[in-house]
């Protein structure tokens, strides 16, 4: 029904991780990971909205004891059904944008991200 409309402000990477649950209920964080091909920390900060106070989905955590710390591989999300119920209600514009940041991971990408970026305007430079 449109009145059971909800608008959500997302980025690219979040729209995907909701996209799954199109065909699932519940989706492990492992197979976003393979099939997203983003880092571990890139993907966290992608989630960390979307499983916040005002989120809408929820983030059960592994009991695996040999997890690595900080790692989400064995993670699972659901859709947080009684969040979604009161958004929808309250018939409000939804913000769950991850601050953009560049990331330190392991291979620095926000390093080559901002060298890129030189790289561009220096050629733009030399065109002009």
């Amino acid at each position: 029904r449109s009145s059971d409309l909800l608008i959500l402000h997302v980025s690219t990477l979040q729209m995907y991780i909701l996209l799954n649950f199109n065909q699932h209920k519940t989706v492990n964080v492992e197979s976003l990971l393979m099939s997203t091909g983003v880092s571990s920390p890139i993907l966290s900060h992608a989630l960390r909205p979307l499983t916040g106070p005002k989120g809408i989905l929820t983030l059960t955590k592994s009991k695996s004891k040999n997890k690595t710390k900080g790692k989400l591989h064995k993670d699972v999300l659901r859709l947080n059904d009684g969040s979604l119920t009161d958004l929808v209600k309250q018939k409000q514009e939804l913000w769950l944008l991850p601050n953009q940041t560049y990331l330190n991971v392991e291979d620095d990408e926000g390093s080559m991200l901002e060298k890129k970026r030189n790289v561009i305007c220096c050629l733009i430079i030399q065109i002009m």
